[in-house]
Order: structure tokens, then C-alpha cells, then sequence
């Protein structure tokens, strides 16, 4: 059995299974299993009082570009994005009247879709970071595998 990739706007996904010959049907396993997301949309939590644009970058796929207002609390989800790895997610803080820009979530590659954008400290102006959010059941079993 073989794989295509069709495009979607501004991004590519797992569409499915076809068969070789034409004129032979996908069964409904294989039309069920091309509708699965392989990993979940992006979604960035601003912690900050500040409103925060930046990109999301993929490998091997188009960037998404963000806009969250001012927080704290404020989110934004991106869209359906199939088997794309996260590279990076930069952000620049409206701050005063400038921009700041924001130290990046950087990886290889992850399928993480959970992240922050935080304030590190109260300099003038301040510091802030992208990072990935994670709960303590998580940060135990990174710990559990890494010792």
C-alpha cells in the first residue's frame, strides 16, 4: 500500500491511503485511519500583560504566524498540522511601544504542541521566553526516563 500528501492550504498532511491499481476503493479502515491527526494543533498560553506576535516554524512545512493579545491567559490555537515537527516558535512582546524579542522554543524537531509565552524577569525592559508547558505527571516521567 502506498502514501500520498496532499496540500492543504499553507500546509501538508496525510491524506490517505490509495491503492496501486486504479479503480480499486480504500476500505473504511484505511479512510479512517487518513482522518486521524498525527499530532495535535499548536496551542501558545500568553502569560504575559503584553501582546505577543510571532511564527511557528516546521520542518519540512509552511510557517504559522500568531497574533495573542494582551494576557495573562489569553491563547492561541493553530491549525490542523499533520506530521509537522515544531523547529522552532519566536515571539516578540508589544512592550512601551517597541517590540521585544522573546528567547525561542528551539528543537530538532517535536511533536510537543503545548506552550508559554513567559516573562523572565522585571528589567526594563524585561526579558521573556517561549517555552513548552508541561505537567508534574510529565516533568516525573522525563525525570523517570532520563535517570
Amino acid at each position: 500500500m502506498l502514501f500520498r500528501w496532499r496540500s492543504m492550504p499553507e500546509r501538508k498532511r496525510y491524506d490517505g491511503a490509495f491503492k496501486e491499481h486504479a479503480g480499486v476503493n480504500n476500505t473504511a479502515e484505511e479512510i479512517n485511519m487518513a482522518e486521524e491527526p498525527l499530532y495535535p494543533a499548536v496551542n501558545i498560553i500568553n502569560s504575559t500583560t503584553h501582546a505577543v506576535t510571532g511564527t511557528v516554524v516546521y520542518a519540512a512545512c509552511s510557517d504559522d504566524d500568531f497574533k495573542i493579545a494582551a494576557g495573562p491567559g489569553t491563547s492561541w490555537t493553530g491549525p490542523y498540522r499533520g506530521g509537522c515537527l515544531i523547529t522552532e516558535i519566536s515571539a516578540q512582546i508589544a512592550y512601551e511601544g517597541t517590540f521585544v524579542e522573546a528567547t525561542p522554543y528551539e528543537s530538532s524537531g517535536t511533536s510537543y504542541s503545548e506552550f508559554a509565552v513567559i516573562q523572565q524577569n522585571q528589567k526594563n525592559p524585561p526579558g521573556f521566553e517561549v517555552t513548552r508547558r508541561t505537567t508534574k505527571s510529565e516533568e516525573a516521567r522525563e525525570q523517570q526516563a532520563a535517570e
